[in-house]
Protein backbone atom coordinates (compact mmCIF):
# COMPACT_ATOMS: atom_id res chain seq x y z
CA UNK A 1 0.00 0.00 0.00
CA UNK A 2 2.69 2.34 0.71
CA UNK A 3 4.49 1.92 -3.24
CA UNK A 4 1.38 2.98 -4.65
CA UNK A 5 1.55 6.42 -2.57
CA UNK A 6 5.09 6.88 -3.32
CA UNK A 7 4.59 6.40 -6.95
CA UNK A 8 1.61 8.90 -6.47
CA UNK A 9 4.12 11.09 -4.99
CA UNK A 10 6.87 10.64 -7.27
CA UNK A 11 4.20 11.23 -10.21
CA UNK A 12 2.79 14.00 -9.26
CA UNK A 13 6.37 15.89 -9.70
CA UNK A 14 5.94 14.62 -13.55
CA UNK A 15 2.30 15.45 -13.58
CA UNK A 16 2.79 19.06 -12.73
CA UNK A 17 5.35 19.70 -15.80
CA UNK A 18 2.77 19.89 -18.49
CA UNK A 19 -1.01 20.05 -18.53
CA UNK A 20 -2.02 16.81 -20.51
CA UNK A 21 0.22 15.06 -18.53
CA UNK A 22 -1.26 16.20 -15.07
CA UNK A 23 -4.85 15.51 -16.65
CA UNK A 24 -3.89 12.07 -17.41
CA UNK A 25 -2.53 11.83 -14.13
CA UNK A 26 -5.24 12.80 -12.18
CA UNK A 27 -7.73 10.65 -14.15
CA UNK A 28 -6.01 7.21 -13.73
CA UNK A 29 -5.00 8.03 -10.37
CA UNK A 30 -8.47 8.71 -9.47
CA UNK A 31 -9.38 5.25 -11.20
CA UNK A 32 -7.48 3.55 -9.51
CA UNK A 33 -8.58 5.00 -5.99
CA UNK A 34 -12.26 4.45 -6.94
CA UNK A 35 -11.10 0.86 -7.83
CA UNK A 36 -9.34 0.22 -4.51
CA UNK A 37 -12.25 1.89 -3.11
CA UNK A 38 -14.97 -0.02 -4.37
CA UNK A 39 -12.51 -3.60 -3.70
CA UNK A 40 -12.45 -2.35 0.12
CA UNK A 41 -16.11 -2.63 0.21
CA UNK A 42 -17.08 -5.47 -1.80
CA UNK A 43 -14.37 -7.96 -0.27
CA UNK A 44 -15.95 -7.91 3.06
CA UNK A 45 -19.47 -8.54 1.41
CA UNK A 46 -17.83 -11.81 -0.47
CA UNK A 47 -16.20 -12.96 2.55
CA UNK A 48 -19.51 -12.62 4.48
CA UNK A 49 -21.16 -14.10 0.95
CA UNK A 50 -18.85 -17.23 1.08
CA UNK A 51 -18.63 -17.90 5.33
CA UNK A 52 -21.84 -16.85 6.02
CA UNK A 53 -21.26 -18.24 9.64
CA UNK A 54 -18.96 -15.97 10.54
CA UNK A 55 -18.46 -12.76 12.65
CA UNK A 56 -16.75 -10.89 9.70
CA UNK A 57 -16.46 -6.54 10.00
CA UNK A 58 -17.63 -4.41 7.37
CA UNK A 59 -16.21 -1.10 7.42
CA UNK A 60 -18.18 1.21 5.89
CA UNK A 61 -19.03 4.49 6.95
CA UNK A 62 -18.98 7.97 6.53
CA UNK A 63 -14.88 8.27 5.71
CA UNK A 64 -15.56 5.72 3.23
CA UNK A 65 -18.28 8.10 1.33
CA UNK A 66 -16.45 11.37 1.38
CA UNK A 67 -13.29 9.27 0.48
CA UNK A 68 -15.67 7.93 -2.57
CA UNK A 69 -17.03 11.84 -3.20
CA UNK A 70 -13.25 13.07 -2.85
CA UNK A 71 -12.25 11.08 -5.74
CA UNK A 72 -15.12 10.45 -7.46
CA UNK A 73 -15.18 14.38 -7.89
CA UNK A 74 -11.54 14.50 -9.42
CA UNK A 75 -12.27 11.84 -11.58
CA UNK A 76 -15.37 13.64 -12.97
CA UNK A 77 -13.75 16.98 -12.79
CA UNK A 78 -10.31 15.40 -14.76
CA UNK A 79 -12.23 13.78 -17.56
CA UNK A 80 -14.41 16.85 -18.47
CA UNK A 81 -11.17 18.96 -18.13
CA UNK A 82 -8.85 16.97 -19.96
CA UNK A 83 -7.22 18.53 -22.60
CA UNK A 84 -7.74 14.83 -24.85
CA UNK A 85 -10.73 14.90 -24.36
CA UNK A 86 -12.14 18.32 -25.40
CA UNK A 87 -9.91 18.26 -28.12
CA UNK A 88 -11.73 15.88 -29.77
CA UNK A 89 -15.49 17.29 -29.12
CA UNK A 90 -17.77 17.87 -31.94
Amino acid sequence: MYLYYIVCFLAGFIAFNNVITGAVFSLIESSINILLLLLSVMMPVVDLAQHPMENIRMSFGVPEIIHFLIAGSILLLSFYSNPLISKYEA
